[in-house]
């Protein structure tokens, strides 16, 4: 979540924690079902309450501690062998950001994270690149949708990337229990899948954002999902953008926001030549700039 001021913190009150047990009741509502047994989702709750709190590393031992038990076992249950359904706990979850979260506003943010491994038998395990270690390591990568707004930023989605070492290897992938049905997909494939999915869903966003890896994509960032068709716009990096087009797409993006304020000539060169420093020559086709190019 999004962290407010200094200036804006304040001793809790009653009606603060008040507040605050009425919506930790709706969340153990609306995900109870998820879990088949009511011990799981009684552990789930704990888990969750483990990961809200200043333990400072979220493993099963700290956040058994926490929770007033004497061992690991109901966490590690939890999480390798209790049955319960994450696809369903995601979309349980996902109707909760959008009941309480929900903005005009918000941002979609598309990004992946390295989780580090030492074994090989972990789903999608491989020595690969990590943006969370910055160098090429042993782990696994996972792509995911989170949405960010004035309320806060939250997870919404998530996919697993399967590197060649698994997909090229059938065997070991049924033994690690990948379904025999699962395509080989790149990391924006992956993202379309969960933009497709999200928007189904009733996700909208002002904007999706994305690194070079998703922005350098052309099917991703020119041919939206139809579901978010009209509701967003994928914004690649600047990285590849030459110089001379920086004015221009700065503009483009002031005109995209202040569709009903068309900046005379020119404020909109005084605004576009203070954010890059240097003047470009302007287009006179201004009148048909208050819409981005497709894809952007």
């Amino acid at each position: 979540m999004l962290h407010p001021e200094p200036t804006d913190l304040r001793p809790l009150d009653a009606q603060d924690v008040q507040v605050w047990n009425l919506y930790w009741g709706d969340v153990a509502r609306r995900i109870g079902p998820a879990f088949a047994r009511a011990e799981a989702r009684t552990c789930a709750m704990a888990y969750l309450s483990g990961l809200l709190s200043p333990v400072a590393r979220k493993n099963s031992w700290q956040l058994a501690e926490i929770s007033g038990d004497p061992n690991p076992y109901r966490m590690q249950h939890l999480l390798g062998h209790a049955d319960w359904d994450p696809d369903a706990l995601r979309d349980r979850l996902r109707r909760f950001v959008l009941d309480h979260l929900a903005d005009p506003g918000a941002i979609g943010v598309l990004d992946e994270t390295g989780f580090l491994k030492q074994g090989t038998h972990s789903v999608g395990v491989a020595r690969q690149y990590s943006g969370t270690a910055g160098r090429v390591e042993n782990c696994q990568i996972g792509v995911f949708l989170t949405d960010a707004s004035v309320h806060g930023h939250t997870l919404l989605d998530r996919e697993r990337y399967l590197p060649a070492a698994w997909t090229d290897d059938p065997p070991r992938s049924q033994q690690a229990g990948v379904p025999a049905d699962r395509p080989s997909a790149t990391k924006p494939a992956l993202a379309r899948q969960l933009l497709e999915r999200n928007g189904a869903a009733g996700v909208s966003c002002a904007w999706i954002t994305g690194d070079s890896v998703y922005g350098d994509d052309r099917p991703l960032r020119q041919d939206e999902p139809k579901a978010l068709a009209n509701q967003v716009r994928h914004v690649r990096c600047m990285g590849g953008v030459r110089e001379d087009q920086i004015g221009v797409l700065l503009l483009q993006m002031l005109m995209r926001l202040l569709p009903a304020a068309r900046l005379p000539c020119a404020a909109a060169l005084s605004l576009v030549n203070r954010a890059i420093g240097v003047p470009f020559r302007f287009v006179e086709t201004l009148s048909t700039l208050h819409q981005p190019p497709r894809g952007w």
